[in-house]
């Protein structure tokens, strides 16, 4: 069946300028981002009626994995919206899911050129290391914030500034390209450390000494690799001396039976998501069950004072546990694992390799923060799932090349 004729070369230029804006600005502008991606769904319903009639071509059977993965966590957000009559954040989360799905098909059938997502991402980061300088050295902040919180917003920042960088040296970003994706890595590395935050830290260190073992091709290079990661991973560390020393004090003052630090508040709140899930195992108290059993352990003494502000658990998992039991855990396990898998059979394309780090990374950061309740992530997780989808999948109709280095898909 033929593929039905592309309008004009405006429709992939187009698609790619959408995508680099809601990329680039979902740090420091994120209701533009948000008009991007509207603009992006429009868009998508739009153009359905010219690809319906090739929409048997643009699927392959195995994209059910994935897909499962996507329909289940959404319609764990919806039914719990719906059956339990709550003003519900993950609505927006359920509905980008959905689309996420007529995104796919709309990227197979006209996929743009990936630089324009790429670009966008490194500019995020650049944007967001400059914010950060701004706010401790200008406005005397003691931890970049940017228009979330510290931990947020320096995790994302050096999510969004590592991934060009290795999409660059995997061929998938253009080589004109390189000078802003290094920037992109240095103003991620800047808000990450500026913001105090630690999780993001984490990941570059569970996942770049991987990383590293996957570009090198010899045992002398992947050697240098892993020096010179680790002598940049111990100039950091050495830079965040201050926070370093405040996790000892935590863990000691917790040993110690205290709980009024940032660890130990952490802790009582994965302690108390955890009795929760015990007392409800099976649906959980709801999405907004958990800040009123908060306010009620602070005002007992049995959480510190400063615990009453906190709306989530600080844990993906735990907090989701404890507000869908184990119907919202199993649906947020399918939704990160069932197309991590597809990405793993597909691991020697760069896209491919990106999307595996994207999700770890962000499992990674969850286990110290709820990353998935944050309504910017919630709004372009799954637009890059499927930007990654439609890379890692077959190429049909007529598109832009991935860049003059990548390999042919």
């Amino acid at each position: 069946m033929r593929l039905p004729t592309l309008p004009s070369h405006w429709l992939v230029t187009l698609i790619g300028m959408l995508a680099g804006l809601a990329t680039a600005s979902f740090i420091a502008m994120p209701t533009l981002s948000a008009q991007a991606i509207r603009l992006l769904t429009i868009l998508t319903v739009l153009t359905v009626p010219l690809y319906w009639r090739a929409r048997r071509t643009l699927f392959e059977r195995d994209d059910i994995l994935p897909a499962l993965g996507l329909l289940s966590w959404a319609a764990y957000l919806l039914l719990s919206a719906a059956l339990r009559g709550e003003p519900d954040t993950g609505l927006s989360f359920a509905r980008q899911c959905l689309w996420a799905l007529a995104l796919l098909a709309l990227l197979r059938w006209r996929r743009p050129d990936p630089n324009w997502l790429w670009g966008g991402l490194a500019l995020a980061a650049v944007g967001a290391g400059a914010w950060a300088f701004w706010q401790v050295f200008a406005d005397g902040l003691d931890r970049a914030e940017g228009r979330w919180y510290p931990i947020i917003f320096g995790n994302m920042a050096l999510i969004a500034g590592c991934l060009p960088l290795l999409a660059w040296r995997l061929g998938a970003l253009a080589p004109g390209w390189r000078a802003l994706a290094w920037l992109g890595a240095g103003g991620g590395v800047a808000a990450s450390q500026l913001s105090g935050s630690r999780g993001g830290w984490l990941a570059l260190l569970l996942l770049g000494p991987l990383w590293l073992l996957r570009l090198q091709s010899n045992r002398r290079e992947r050697a240098k690799a892993l020096l010179v990661f680790t002598l940049l991973v111990g100039t950091v560390g050495l830079l965040g001396m201050n926070r370093l020393s405040s996790v000892i004090d935590d863990l000691n003052a917790y040993r110690e039976g205290s709980l009024a630090t940032s660890l130990g508040g952490r802790f009582a709140l994965w302690r108390l998501a955890g009795q929760m899930a015990l007392e409800r195992p099976l649906t959980g108290y709801g999405p907004a069950g958990f800040h009123p059993r908060v306010l009620a352990e602070a005002q007992a003494g049995r959480l510190p004072s400063f615990a009453a502000e906190l709306t989530h658990a600080h844990n993906d998992a735990l907090h989701v546990l404890a507000t869908g039991g184990v119907i919202g855990l199993a649906a947020l396990l399918l939704f990160f694992a069932l197309p991590a898998w597809y990405f793993w059979r597909r691991r020697h394309l760069p896209h491919a390799s990106l999307a595996l780090t994207l999700l770890a990374a962000l499992a990674i950061c969850g286990l110290s923060e709820a990353m998935l309740l944050q309504q910017p992530i919630a709004r372009l997780l799954p637009f890059l799932l499927a930007a990654f989808w439609a890379a890692s999948g077959p190429r049909l109709g007529a598109s832009l090349p991935l860049s003059r280095r990548s390999p042919s898909q």
